[in-house]
């Protein structure tokens, strides 16, 4: 990894404690910018379908902005077999977010359990990860998260 980034070993551990940090940090740096373009994405959509798609475009975005740093932060967690990151947990809070503005609304009628919620957040999860593959195009995804998380809500 260092000898890629054209860095020495000392170089790495002079800034980083070891790679989970390193991986920490770069999940820190993609969530700041999730962050701030979901405020503005859920200013500009109304309607639920489309606040679901303005969140998968804004995560998409991240992935397109730096694909390398968003595969990182995906490998979070993963090397000590955690099942969750910081960034499924932004997620979930995001989509529990929309999803309880439609339940007010009466668009959805099905009550925000935290099962269904998890079953949403990992279906989306693992949506990003094919799509940060390219075994996807990001209107399908769009389109697929979508459609799964209003059927699972209805």
């Amino acid at each position: 990894m260092t000898r890629r980034a054209g860095r020495g070993r000392n170089t790495f551990y002079a800034h980083f404690r070891d790679v989970d940090q390193v991986l920490r940090a770069v999940e820190s740096s993609v969530l700041s910018r999730v962050a701030a373009a979901v405020e503005v994405a859920r200013v500009e959509q109304t309607e639920v379908a489309e606040r679901l798609a303005a969140l998968a475009r804004v995560w998409i975005d991240a992935a397109d902005a730096n694909p390398s740093a968003f595969r990182a932060m995906l490998l979070v967690g993963a090397p000590q077999g955690r099942v969750t990151s910081r960034a499924r947990d932004v997620l979930s809070q995001e989509l529990r977010r929309v999803l309880a503005d439609a339940t007010d609304v009466g668009a959805i009628s099905v009550p925000i359990d935290e099962l269904r919620l998890a079953a949403v957040a990992g279906l989306w999860d693992g949506a990003l990860r094919v799509y940060v593959e390219r075994r996807m195009t990001s209107e399908l995804v769009v389109d697929a998260l979508v459609d799964a998380t209003l059927r699972t809500f209805r």
